[in-house]
């Protein structure tokens, strides 16, 4: 499935933020579940809520200054 697929570490630039599992951009728990079952899950706590749908997390709102607003 395209939505899934992996790429290497390599191939991203954080900007040394950490990992957001939090993140607007992040799929949350139930993303694409058809039976209403969770389909993601954090590894370290499978009870950790992933993604957000009420507005940027504090990581985001660096990394787009760290892209945008950084000269």
């Amino acid at each position: 499935m395209k939505n899934f697929r992996k790429y290497k570490h390599a191939f991203f630039d954080a900007k040394g933020f950490p990992y957001d599992k939090s993140s607007l951009m992040h799929y949350h728990n139930f993303a694409f579940s058809k039976n209403g079952r969770m389909t993601l899950a954090s590894k370290t706590n499978r009870s950790e809520a992933l993604g957000r749908d009420d507005g940027f997390s504090k990581l985001d709102i660096g990394k787009l200054n760290a892209v945008y607003c950084s000269k």
